[in-house]
């Protein structure tokens, strides 16, 4: 299946990037969750979580760059080389900030691939789930759905195309699809390699239930609900010693990413990803 590809998957990383809100004493902040691929069939990940505020423009992430800098020195510590293509799906609440992620996220991943390796090709696609759309044709081979509706709109999005996909048929949200906004094509993938790309990317899950999303953009989800865990946890824990407003909200996220922080030896086991 990856023959369908353009890309040599040897040289290929894919990465998935989520994020949440929340509160902590009137402070608002995010969680960021990072899973990254780093070898040839997709299958074995990396992880990163990060907390920080949550400013305006709201559910940008500011320390993006870090994140996937982490990620793609971990790909180069186990070949010795850098990815030449970097495959970003970018989740979480993005509906109402795709130019904010165009002007301000995509900046920053390009500055932190420049200082890294400056030739390296960037794709990049935001996930959304979205109702079927009545035009949608639907070719079905077994559980396998494949929308047609990829003729790229950019009806909403002028700057960029858009698709809907669903890998696998869904069976708690069978009127569910994933569309798939493309800002960033650097490889100039044609429409349907980048629909293959996607559909690929959803084949991998080796767990019981069938997804709709790409398995490193799963255990990106996964990740961020399993430091949401810790979140509580450690809001309990100041509730119970009567922990005041902290008027230094810096102090805040670095407690807090001392409590979620993943060991660097275990960041690449399954059960972390």
């Amino acid at each position: 299946m990856l023959s369908m590809l353009d890309l040599d998957p040897k040289r290929t990383q894919i990465l998935a990037i989520v994020n949440d809100s929340f509160e902590i004493e009137e402070n608002k902040l995010q969680l960021a969750s990072v899973v990254s691929s780093y070898d040839e069939n997709f299958s074995h990940f990396f992880n990163g979580v990060q907390v920080e505020a949550n400013e305006n423009p709201r559910n940008i992430l500011k320390s993006v760059d870090l994140l996937i800098e982490e990620s793609v020195r971990y790909y180069y510590g186990v070949h010795k080389y850098y990815p030449e293509n970097l495959v970003i799906f970018r989740g979480g609440k993005i509906t109402e900030n795709i130019e904010n992620i165009v002007d301000i996220e995509l900046k920053k991943i390009d500055c932190v691939l420049e200082k890294i390796n400056s030739s390296i090709k960037l794709t990049v696609m935001l996930l959304n789930k979205k109702p079927y759309e009545k035009r949608a044709y639907i070719s079905q081979v077994g559980q396998n759905r494949l929308l047609s509706n990829a003729i790229f709109d950019s009806r909403c999005e002028p700057f960029a195309d858009s698709f809907d996909l669903c890998s696998h048929f869904n069976r708690i949200e069978p009127h569910m699809s994933t569309k798939y906004t493309v800002i960033r094509n650097d490889s100039m993938l044609s429409n349907e390699k980048l629909i293959n790309l996607a559909y690929i990317s959803c084949q991998n899950y080796f767990r019981k239930n069938h997804i709709d999303v790409p398995t490193s953009f799963r255990y990106a989800e996964q990740c961020k609900e399993r430091s949401k865990l810790h979140i509580n946890i450690f809001c309990k824990e100041r509730l119970n010693e009567g922990a005041k407003d902290v008027s230094d909200i810096q102090l805040l996220i670095k407690s807090i990413n001392n409590t979620i922080k993943v060991p660097f030896n275990l960041k690449s086991l399954p059960y972390y990803c």
